[in-house]
């Protein structure tokens, strides 16, 4: 079985392409993977425990949907077979009619029921495959970043060796930390100008030096002036990604509640089903007697009528109506969690990705001096031995 130490024995252009290829998804790999090698893939990713709490399908989902599917349907059909025989002015005295109503309504109903189960079940088996896909994606974008840095380590060292054979001393910290590397190039081909003009400036090889110091001076400034171009015309964007970049990714401590946050969607949502559910449940509690009168059902009518059982019958309303609205809720809420859960590591993947385009950009700025100042120091080696 894998794990993420294994995502160490690759390179870092091979984690990226593994990471273009996981943000597709599970039916993007299964395209070029067989299944079990897209299962290994995943084994590299994992889910929290209380992350899979808030994205796994809990029975109090599946009966509230269900539920609410089935009064839909049953309430549906019952009340429009009411409705259209009262308006085509039909007679409801036949038994065998009502229980084929009630049966197709019921077997239609479940059937309605069963399949938003099975939907909501895989809505959240995708959830769950997309956090494991994140998990999976801030391993490799962290496995990369450590690469980078390690590479950007060794790179700043090798400079540092070769500034004291060209006799420049620079501290291996100030440029790691150091933003603007150009500020410390120019620095460096002055002190190189200085060191040339100072010990070679008879050499025959002399000019050579002052032609790659201009070439240096020029590549440098176009770089420089490329920076500035992008502060002028981005200033405002740099600004505020700087102070994203600066502040904290964890939830603020005075966030407003769910209920605040989505209270207009919620009412929305929330009314129609209370006031539907209430509306439909009186289908059953006014219909029923209706039905027993037609089909000559003396007894059950009387029953029907009584003021006790009325009475039962209205709290029973009552109650189903709030189960209704609680339904409506508790789904609401968990698709909520859902999404919030896989938004709060979509920050963390863009904060490593950012990371990655930093440290690219500073690995490819350090090469770039490094090319440079193994230049110069061929060119100091032969200054010297030309004037030996």
């Amino acid at each position: 079985m894998w794990d993420k130490s294994q995502l160490s024995k690759l390179t870092p252009n091979e984690l990226l392409l593994l990471d273009k290829h996981v943000k597709l998804g599970k039916s993007h790999l299964r395209e070029s993977l067989t299944e079990g090698e897209v299962e290994e893939v995943y084994q590299l990713g994992s889910i929290p425990k209380a992350a899979e709490e808030e994205l796994k399908l809990t029975k109090i989902e599946i009966v509230s949907q269900y539920s609410l599917a089935i009064n839909a349907i049953v309430t549906g059909t019952l009340g429009g077979w009411m409705g259209l025989s009262a308006f085509l002015q039909f007679r409801l005295n036949s038994l065998l009619m009502f229980v084929i109503i009630f049966s197709f309504s019921t077997f239609l109903g479940t059937c309605v029921g069963l399949t938003s189960g099975r939907l909501r079940r895989k809505f959240s088996n995708v959830a769950k495959e997309r956090r494991q896909a994140q998990d999976l994606e801030i391993a490799i974008l962290n496995e990369i970043n450590e690469m980078r840095k390690e590479e950007v380590q060794e790179k700043t060292k090798e400079l540092v060796s070769i500034l004291a054979h060209l006799e420049i001393r620079e501290k291996i910290s100030e440029i790691e930390n150091l933003e603007h590397l150009e500020d410390l190039y120019f620095r460096w081909i002055n002190q190189l100008q200085q060191i040339g003009k100072e010990k070679y400036e008879n050499s025959k090889n002399y000019e050579d030096f002052v032609s790659e110091i201009e070439k240096a001076n020029i590549f440098f400034r176009k770089s420089k002036q490329k920076e500035s171009i992008r502060g002028a015309e981005e200033t405002k964007l740099y600004n505020i990604i700087q102070k994203l970049s600066r502040s904290s990714i964890q939830p603020s401590a005075a966030k407003k509640s769910w209920v605040r946050e989505n209270l207009q969607s919620l009412i929305v949502g929330f009314l129609p089903t209370i006031f539907g559910g209430f509306g439909s449940l009186f289908v059953y509690i006014g219909g029923a007697p209706s039905i027993a009168k037609e089909l000559g059902k003396e007894n059950l009518l009387n029953f029907l009528l009584l003021p006790q059982v009325k009475l039962i019958q209205l709290i029973m309303l009552i109650s189903i109506t709030l189960y209704f609205g609680f339904s409506f809720i508790y789904l609401t809420l968990k698709d909520h969690k859902r999404d919030k859960e896989l938004s709060k590591l979509n920050v963390y993947i863009t904060k490593e990705e950012s990371q990655t385009h930093l440290l690219d950009d500073k690995l490819l700025k350090v090469k770039e001096m490094l090319d440079w100042m193994k230049k110069f120091e061929y060119l100091f080696y032969f200054l010297k031995k030309s004037e030996e």
